[in-house]
């Protein structure tokens, strides 16, 4: 459905620009998700940070935002990336594969995801915990 909107004041009257409405459509939803890597092998204790729109289909414009990596718990950490499509399963996200354990003994690791919006898709976060487990010499 097209709409315009007339506003006059004292006979002057201006016509805005055509907005076009979809009825019954609803805001699209990110479902910004991050897959859990499990527990990771130490050693050698490196492993990926995934995070992708489980919200997105295929059709939907891809998300042209940010998504920032942090992890304040141990190496402190941020990494800024752009959304890339088909990272998970056909879904956009990104990928870090800087994160890493130097030992079994280390405390577990939190690390967030946080998607800054677009136009289209509205800000969102995420967030993980990863556990170290001895795995045997390397």
């Amino acid at each position: 459905m097209a709409i315009k909107a007339t506003v006059c004041l004292n006979a002057n009257c201006t016509v805005s620009n055509t907005v076009y409405l979809v009825a019954g459509a609803e805001p699209l939803q990110s479902g910004l998700a991050i897959v859990d890597p499990g527990e990771v092998c130490v050693p050698p204790g490196t492993f990926n940070v995934v995070a992708y729109f489980g919200g997105w289909n295929s059709g939907d414009p891809l998300p042209t935002g940010l998504l920032t990596f942090s992890n304040p718990t141990w190496m402190p950490s941020t990494f800024q990336l752009s959304v890339s499509p088909a990272v998970f399963n056909g879904k956009p996200g990104a990928i870090v594969s800087e994160y890493y354990f130097e030992s079994y003994a280390q405390p577990e690791m939190e690390i967030s995801v946080s998607y800054s919006g677009d136009a289209t898709w509205p800000a969102d976060s995420a967030g993980i915990v990863a556990v170290p487990a001895f795995c045997g010499e390397p």
